[in-house]
C-alpha cells in the first residue's frame, strides 16, 4: 500500500482539505475511510498536510502490501467543533456534504467502510453512515457516538450492518461511550471487542484491533 497526499479545495467548506489516500496495483473492491479525533488547530493540521501519515506502514507490510481496497485517513476539522457536533445541524450538514462529494465523488462506484478513531466517531456517525454506499463501520476508541445512532434498516426490519466497536482496556474514552455502547449492543446495533492498551491510535494497530476491521470491511465489500 502506497500512501500520498491529496489535497484540494472544498466549496463547501470554504477552505483546501487535505486526506492521506493509500492504494496498491491491485483493483480496489471498496474504500475504508478512516475519520481522525479532535484537537487539531489550524496550523497543525496546515503541518500534516505536508506529510502522509506513516503509523501505518508496518500494518501494511503485515496484511499485504496488495490489498483490494483503497484507505483514505481525513484529519479532523480544524474549524468544526467535533466535541459539540451533534447539536449543530449546520455544521453536520455542511460536513457529510463535504464526505459525500468532495471525497467521496472521487471513488462513485466503490463501497465505503467507516471508521471512527476518538473523536472522529462523531464525524462518521452523525449523517455520513447513512450514505447509501456505505455497507459497513466500526470504531477504534470511538468518542462522541450520537445518543441517537441508528442504521439503515432491510425491508425486514433488521439492520443492514453492525457497528464494530474496539476499546482498549486503559481507554478511557470506553467509560464516557460505555451507556451508549451497551445500549447499542443490547439492541443488537453493534458488538464492542477490548484488548490491552490505551487510547492512543498505535495501542490499537499493536493489538491488531485495525487489522480485525481492515479484515471485516474486505468482507463486506464482497
Amino acid at each position: 500500500m502506497i500512501g500520498h497526499k491529496w489535497i484540494n479545495e472544498s466549496k463547501i467548506l470554504g477552505r483546501s482539505f487535505h486526506v492521506d489516500v493509500f492504494e496498491s496495483k491491485t483493483t480496489p473492491i471498496g474504500i475504508v475511510l478512516w475519520f481522525g479525533g479532535s484537537a487539531m488547530t489550524k496550523p497543525r493540521y496546515k503541518k500534516r498536510e505536508k506529510m502522509v501519515v506513516p503509523i501505518f506502514d508496518k500494518v501494511w507490510h503485515r496484511l499485504g502490501q496488495d490489498l483490494p481496497l483503497i484507505f483514505a485517513l481525513i484529519s479532523g476539522p480544524y474549524d468544526i467543533n467535533i466535541l459539540r457536533f451533534s447539536e449543530s445541524n449546520l455544521d453536520k450538514n455542511k460536513w457529510n456534504q463535504h464526505v459525500e462529494k468532495e471525497i467521496l465523488g472521487n471513488w462513485p462506484d466503490l463501497p465505503v467502510y467507516l471508521i471512527g478513531n476518538s473523536a472522529g466517531g462523531a464525524l462518521a456517525f452523525n449523517g455520513v453512515h447513512i450514505i447509501d454506499r456505505v455497507v459497513g463501520a466500526g470504531g477504534i476508541g470511538a468518542d462522541q457516538i450520537p445518543k441517537d445512532f441508528q442504521i439503515p434498516l432491510r425491508k425486514n426490519g433488521q439492520p443492514e450492518w453492525i457497528l464494530s466497536l474496539y476499546y482498549n482496556y486503559n481507554d478511557p474514552v470506553y467509560s464516557i461511550n460505555k451507556a451508549i455502547v451497551n445500549k447499542l449492543i443490547r439492541t443488537g446495533l453493534a458488538t464492542c471487542d477490548r484488548f490491552g492498551g490505551q487510547h492512543e491510535t498505535i495501542y490499537y494497530l499493536e493489538n491488531r484491533s485495525f487489522d480485525d476491521l481492515i479484515y471485516k470491511a474486505l468482507k463486506s465489500f464482497k
